[in-house]
């Protein structure tokens, strides 16, 4: 498979405390990688940095390309936005104020991704993370958690991302709902990076599976994932 991103050499320390040191990986178009490691590991450090969330000390991360660290931050934006990252805990990134409706479509209009209709391109993000139309006027206060985590993913899948970075979004949900957002991320068409410190659920969904810890990246071993409902 082609090479859609490469990020080589990142180290990021923060208070004289070093979170990524030196991590390297390659990421192939439709590929679905795994990250594993504990609380602290520096997995999501890791993962900002790529997105220049946070500025890495040095190392670069090249994306069609271009080496996004050295990107002017004028044009970083727009280069950034087929990258989506879905965090950890993602209901508490929904703007309460707002309704499910304009949480999911507000960055598809600006940055000018919807295709036809407003109303059948939300329904068909809707359709790809089982969410009903008619719960769209709901703020977010009135969704379970596992909804929530659902609008997210909507959001982000709005974008139309090549990459779609889920940072540990199954750790707040019961066995069930686990099963059925991987089941979700399973099926949908972009590369994947996936965080957790849950190997069960990293062994159902992903390709390849790396691991973290005190902030370096290793192979963790060369086993097959295993497919099936690892939490039944």
């Amino acid at each position: 498979m082609a090479e859609i991103l490469s990020a080589k050499d990142i180290s990021k320390s923060l208070g004289g405390r070093i979170i990524v040191d030196s991590a390297s990986f390659t990421l192939s178009k439709g590929e679905r990688l795994g990250i594993e490691g504990k609380s602290g590991s520096g997995k999501t450090t890791l993962m900002k940095c790529l997105l220049r969330l946070v500025m890495p000390d040095s190392g670069s991360v090249i994306f069609h390309g271009i080496d996004l660290v050295k990107v002017p931050s004028g044009r970083l934006r727009k280069l950034r936005v087929p990258i989506q990252m879905v965090p950890q805990d993602p209901g508490t990134t929904l703007n309460g104020r707002m309704s499910a409706r304009d949480i999911i479509l507000e960055g598809a209009r600006y940055n000018h991704t919807i295709d036809g209709s407003e109303e059948s391109f939300l329904s068909g993000l809707l359709d790809c993370v089982s969410l009903r139309i008619g719960d769209m006027d709901k703020r977010p206060d009135e969704f379970s958690g596992g909804e929530k985590a659902r609008i997210a993913v909507a959001r982000a899948l709005a974008l139309k991302p090549e990459i779609l970075i889920c940072d540990e979004i199954t750790s707040s949900l019961d066995a069930s709902l686990r099963s059925e957002m991987l089941s979700l991320l399973e099926s949908i068409d972009a590369s994947l990076i996936v965080i957790s410190h849950d190997r069960m659920a990293l062994e159902y969904i992903s390709d390849r599976i790396l691991y973290m810890e005190e902030g370096r990246l290793h192979d963790r071993d060369s086993r097959q994932p295993k497919k099936g409902n690892v939490f039944r």
